[in-house]
């Protein structure tokens, strides 16, 4: 029985190589360093015990060890794709974003509404999609991108209307600045009727795709350095002890973003209100952004993750780190 098992988690491990990474089976060997005669008998297996249909269904009994430590620790469902040892950050990406592309589909449904985020990882996870028709569904974005200095209105709706077309869905556009020069002017544009109906379409969403940004010593990665904040910001942000954002809003190492005074100024969503989304996808790939991601994982802002395998370890790594820090404390 134990040798049946553990042949279940072999071929479904080697079934989403090949069918959601698009490896062939010569890679796959030498990543696993076996022949590529067991590739093959592992792919024959895995359809022979119904793993495979149309797309990979992994024996939810049997996750990969690092998908296990992940949802034991987390209590999130944890995909964690294999990667080669040498690879770049941008071929993980790759990777990670292509199996994520099948993997929403299994979750979005007819009639469903879908809330997206933006940024580096959808945009590439967006030339991965799988065409998909689901009737009557809804994308909508979930908070604003423009500046002064970028074009980043243009590039979100880019990236929010491939995943719409993707599925024959309807676009919902959130056409504000990603920050407001003061919370009054946010709360003052929030009360308009114009956009009540998206706000309504983020209340009853049923899933939610996202990534993550890493927060360092107050200097956020990647899109915040492109004239989205003030050196001011910046500072307030680091004296808070912020450690990534979720959707232009900002958060600390204990996931309570109500402490973090710029969020007041976001466009992004309530995350109270978030966490009642039942569906959250977070695709994430990168160890700069562990602290980040260990964060929205404690915080409750994430209930399905997608990762590599590299990342994966580095965020386990970071948990326990946190765990035996907090047994000292109180031992």
């Amino acid at each position: 029985m134990i040798e049946h098992d553990q042949l279940l988690v072999e071929a479904a491990r080697v079934a989403r190589m090949y069918y959601y990474q698009n490896l062939t089976t010569e890679l796959i060997a030498q990543q696993l360093n076996v022949s590529r005669s067991k590739v093959s008998r592992l792919l024959s297996f895995a359809k022979q015990q119904g793993l495979v249909e149309i797309r990979v269904h992994d024996p939810q009994r049997h996750p990969q060890p690092l998908e296990a430590e992940i949802q034991r620790r987390y209590e999130v469902a944890a995909k964690v794709v294999s990667t080669p040892h040498a690879a770049t950050p941008s071929e993980r990406l790759e990777q990670v974003t292509r199996f994520a592309a099948n993997y929403l589909n299994a979750l979005v449904k007819d009639a469903h509404v879908l809330a997206l985020s933006w940024g580096t990882t959808l945009s590439v996870m967006s030339q991965h999609l799988v065409a998909l028709e689901r009737s009557a569904l809804a994308v909508v974005q979930l908070s604003g991108a423009g500046n002064l200095y970028h074009g980043s209105s243009l590039y979100a709706a880019d990236i929010i209307r491939r995943f719409a077309n993707n599925y024959g869905a309807k676009t919902h556009l959130l056409p504000v600045p990603a920050y407001f020069d003061t919370a009054s002017t946010r709360r003052a544009l929030w009360r308009e009727r114009s956009l009540q109906p998206l706000f309504a379409l983020h209340r009853r969403s049923d899933v939610a795709l996202f990534s993550l940004e890493g927060v360092h010593r107050g200097r956020p990665r990647r899109i915040y350095t492109r004239g989205y904040l003030s050196a001011h910001d910046m500072n307030a942000l680091g004296a808070a002890g912020v450690v990534g954002s979720f959707a232009t809003v900002f958060y600390p190492i204990d996931g309570d973003h109500r402490r973090v005074a710029l969020n007041d100024r976001s466009s992004g969503p309530d995350l109270d209100v978030f966490r009642a989304v039942p569906r959250r996808l977070c695709v994430l790939s990168g160890q700069g952004k562990v602290r980040s991601l260990h964060a929205a994982l404690t915080g409750g802002l994430v209930s399905d993750l997608v990762t590599d395998d590299t990342t994966a370890e580095a965020l386990v790594g970071l948990y326990d780190r946190h765990n035996r820090l907090s047994e000292d404390d109180f031992g």
